[in-house]
């Protein structure tokens, strides 16, 4: 703010010498000086899920609050944040969502928000039902494959380092639903590429026969082994 009265006075009296020493003024000490500054990005978050959740917004206007919300969920301290905010469980139910497009987008959000983050993942735990609603999304035979490219991520990082997120994983008997998901069909390079991610984070939990077991079923030998190799430390 000091800085801003020095501008104003040298500008005030013509002084270019002091202009040039001080150079402009800060944007944002401008902005609180006329009570201009915007919403801190709490508040964002919130305004977002409520446009998200709103049942009159139109469709272009949700994907737009999506998109805001999963770039403010990529930093740490508002990822985190979710929970203090109530959020959870709004954007855990968008899952269940008519439209794919924002099904997609909470997958999405998801996998971001819990990537590499201890707090988030153990905060997704309270919401157990999401384990349910991304593999149910996995079990449908009419879920196009982005959407479930998006839960696989989602899963992956929910899961990675998380013990507890695999125990719940197993429990809702997610092994069963990643062998239909796979059993018989042709998948692209890039959902196989999704699918490895996940063994991988299955496998950050701790090695031990029943998931070899089933990575082998899932895998050719040779990527199979890539998998399990990849966590025999």
């Amino acid at each position: 703010m000091e800085k801003l009265l020095q501008w104003s006075i040298a500008g005030a009296n013509g002084d270019k010498d002091t202009l040039n020493k001080i150079g402009g003024p800060d944007n944002k000490a401008i902005a609180e000086l006329l009570g201009m500054a915007g919403p801190d990005e709490p508040t964002l978050m919130v305004e977002a899920m409520r446009v998200i959740t709103n049942p009159e917004a139109e469709l272009e206007a949700k994907e737009i609050a999506f998109d805001n919300f999963e770039m403010l969920s990529e930093n740490l301290d508002n990822a985190n944040n979710i929970e203090n905010l109530k959020l959870w469980e709004p954007l855990v139910e968008q899952l269940k969502a008519e439209e794919e497009l924002l099904q997609r987008y909470a997958a999405s959000v998801i996998g971001t928000a819990t990537q590499n983050n201890q707090k988030t993942q153990e905060d997704l735990l309270k919401y157990q039902h999401s384990m349910d609603y991304l593999l149910n999304i996995l079990n449908d035979q009419q879920a196009g494959e982005p959407l479930k490219m998006k839960c696989l991520y989602a899963l992956s990082n929910f899961i990675r380092h998380n013990e507890k997120g695999y125990t719940l994983f197993k429990e809702k008997n997610g092994w069963h639903v990643i062998d239909k998901v796979v059993s018989g069909k042709q998948l692209s390079a890039k959902f196989n590429l999704r699918l490895s991610s996940l063994m991988t984070s299955i496998m950050s939990t701790g090695p031990s026969d029943e998931k070899k077991t089933h990575i082998e079923k899932l895998f050719p030998s040779e990527k199979a082994q890539e998998i399990l190799k990849s966590y025999e430390h």
